[in-house]
């Protein structure tokens, strides 16, 4: 093993795989690990100054201890590759705000695992972002402990357009007692659809927004729905935005039609939608151009 500046790697033997064992506590700020590199168990424990880690894509195990104590550690993303999450892998992360899980699909975790205990705690709460190739939520995730004052301090959870999520496991959000509201990108039938394990009470009892985006002749339109105290009704949001990712394929006019450049039929838009209550959702809608 060696270390290249603030990192301490270590080459296998066959020279085609290269871990990451150690990192530097004096590290701060955003870092990004390289694709192809394996982060080894308690690399970044006790790294106290980072906020935002970007793990390879080719990430297949978070290790125990990974992330332990990185207090100040505010957004984390959770690559589509990863298969299984050690014991006590974000636990203490004091300061998190935002959890991307993209795994396509984890592992259920065993109860007392510890990966989430106290995360977010310090600060006004985590939104959760369900990216929308994600199979399941796996069983315990974000139930670190047979108690309150070890869970993830979740406020919300975001689940993208598309998502084809069709379970979450037993005990998944079991004592997030903060968890407010739910922000679904897709019809009320497409949820009811999805399996939701035991002792998910916390994820039921939320209020629910269902946001379907679509488009007719090319103009771009969003409807929501509210579903809570076991009724449904229309909701008007604050403001809603459609924003083309990349202009060179297609722009959007203040009527929100969506004009394509050249021979594009599908473009990607980022649609941003102000609540009432001054929360913003965002997602990213797939539009094919209008035979």
């Amino acid at each position: 093993a060696n270390w290249q500046g603030d990192y301490l790697y270590l080459t296998a033997t066959d020279n085609q795989t290269k871990y990451l064992l150690k990192v530097n506590p004096s590290v701060s700020g955003e870092v990004v690990i390289e694709n192809g590199i394996q982060v080894a168990g308690g690399a970044f424990k006790e790294c106290s100054n980072i906020t935002k880690v970007v793990l390879p894509n080719n990430t297949t195990y978070i290790g125990d201890n990974t992330f332990t104590n990185c207090s100040s550690l505010k957004e984390i993303t959770i690559p589509e590759s990863v298969t299984k999450i050690g014991n006590v892998a974000f636990s203490r992360c004091n300061a998190l705000t935002q959890i991307n899980f993209n795994a396509i699909n984890c592992d259920d975790l065993g109860s007392y695992n510890s990966v989430f205990s106290y995360a977010g705690q310090n600060g006004t709460g985590i939104k959760l972002v369900v990216g929308n190739k994600v199979n399941k939520i796996p069983a315990y995730l974000f139930n670190p402990y047979s108690s309150t004052s070890y869970t993830p301090n979740i406020t919300s959870i975001v689940f993208e357009d598309g998502s084809v999520c069709s379970s979450i496991g037993n005990n998944a959000f079991n004592y997030c007692n903060n968890l407010a509201n739910v922000y679904y990108f897709g019809s009320a039938s497409d949820w009811n659809a999805m399996s939701i394990g035991s002792s998910n009470t916390p994820l039921t009892t939320a209020t629910r927004y269902y946001i379907d985006i679509s488009s007719n002749n090319d103009v771009l339109s969003t409807s929501i729905s509210k579903y809570t105290n076991s009724s449904t009704s229309s909701y008007t949001p604050s403001s809603i935005t459609y924003t083309s990712v990349d202009t060179s394929v297609a722009t959007i006019d203040a009527n929100n039609k969506v004009t394509f450049i050249g021979a594009n039929t599908t473009a990607i838009i980022q649609v941003s939608i102000t609540m009432t209550d001054g929360a913003v959702v965002n997602s990213k809608y797939t539009i094919t151009k209008a035979s």
